[in-house]
């Protein structure tokens, strides 16, 4: 029952946050007849401090719902321990995007809400981004210890489809909405249409592998196409770093000479292409890793598949 209430509470509290910036705050960023709504909280800043906030706020919203449902049916199933442990995995969920919530902070978005002075939410975010990841990943490991890596997996992946998912709701939205802006705001249509399709097919793929990645779980099987479709979903991923740092190098050369503002900050923002350098190394990085994922998934089932035919 405390389980029940405290997902209740957490549904609620960041459905409103996300409600607000997803809906409200970040469709009528590009509004120029209006004042932003991120000035009325921190000033000058850009339109991703908008879109976090209503990604952070949705994804933790649609788990507190589905760990507020799981908590129902563990109170009318007492002695069913998988379902118990399904609404605590829900826990670990909103942990995961917490993580990435701070990691962005520290690596990628420390202007926003750093503004000048950024170190000081650099190391914040670091410090509360190591937090969150420990708080997530040593009950997980706990409870699913001798469980199938499958369920592990699927949690991952399904936490990554949870965040693409509102990210291309939210940024879905604002494109709907610029679409009728003037003509000073047309690149920044274009490119929300970029992020959109690129956030949407990570949904898609993501899903995908969580579905089979807990079908595998209920069956005991292992397959090789979750592990692969959940590579290619941190393509995707990589695919949103280039991206935006791209746009974000266009705009620095143009400055306002094509149009108005970037997702990133206002002219008057943070001047520097430090977040288009570290846009490039985080989207390598990312890049690399699903790669070499990819290898080890292809390599590693080769030589796992030989073994029984050299014994024999």
């Amino acid at each position: 029952m405390i389980n029940a209430v405290v997902f209740a509470l957490i549904f609620v509290a960041f459905g409103c946050l996300g409600c607000y910036f997803s809906f409200f705050a970040s469709p009528e960023f590009f509004a120029q007849s209006t004042e932003s709504q991120a000035d009325h909280f921190i000033g000058n800043t850009g339109y991703n401090f908008c879109l976090q906030f209503g990604v952070l706020g949705l994804a933790v919203m649609l788990v507190g719902l589905l760990g507020f449902v799981l908590s129902l049916k563990s109170i009318r199933e007492e002695n069913n321990d998988k379902i118990v442990r399904a609404s605590f995995l829900c826990y670990v969920a909103i942990g995961y995007i917490f993580a990435a919530f701070f990691f962005i902070n520290a690596t990628f978005w420390y202007t926003l809400i750093g503004k000048s002075s950024i170190a000081w939410w650099i190391v914040v975010s670091v410090i509360l981004f190591i937090a969150a990841l420990i708080a997530s990943n040593v009950p997980m490991m706990k409870m699913l210890e001798d469980a199938d890596s499958n369920i592990i997996l699927t949690v991952l992946t399904s936490t990554l489809a949870v965040i693409s998912f509102c990210l291309t709701l939210t940024l879905g939205i604002t494109w709907l909405v610029t679409m009728k802006s003037p003509k000073d705001v047309a690149i920044i249509n274009k490119e929300l249409m970029i992020y959109t399709l690129i956030s949407l097919v990570v949904f898609i793929v993501s899903l995908v592998a969580a579905l089979l990645f807990f079908k595998g779980y209920r069956k005991g099987e292992q397959k090789q196409l979750p592990h692969f479709l959940a590579d290619f979903s941190l393509i995707g991923v990589s695919a949103l770093f280039f991206a935006s740092s791209s746009f974000e190098y266009v705009y620095r050369k143009t400055s306002s000479k094509s149009y108005a503002v970037s997702l990133q900050g206002v002219s008057a923002a943070y001047p520097g292409v430090d977040y288009v350098v570290m846009g490039y190394i985080l989207g390598s990085l990312v890049f690399l890793g699903a790669v070499a994922l990819i290898c080890s998934n292809l390599f590693g089932n080769k030589k796992s598949s030989k073994k029984p035919a050299q014994a024999n």
